[in-house]
């Protein structure tokens, strides 16, 4: 059996975490002005910038670059 290569949007948690993100958002944008202003956008910013680390180290061509990606989406996800 030939294992092909999934491409990381593909895959389940990517979903979840678009999911997450997605309500994030829904609940930073209720917040007081300050909060939003502040925590919020920070936080949104995180949340975003895992998803796009990911993919940007699915789409890179050494495991070396890819995996400087994926340290930066799990340093946003802390």
């Amino acid at each position: 059996m030939t294992k092909r290569w999934v491409e990381i949007e593909e895959l389940d948690f990517f979903a979840e975490l678009e999911a997450l993100c997605d309500e994030i958002w829904e609940e930073v944008v209720n917040w007081d002005r300050l909060a939003r202003e502040t925590m919020g956008m920070q936080l949104v910013r995180a949340a975003d910038s895992v998803g796009a680390n990911l993919v940007e180290g699915d789409g890179r061509y050494s495991h070396k670059e890819a995996l400087h990606f994926f340290y930066i989406a799990r340093g946003s996800l802390r």
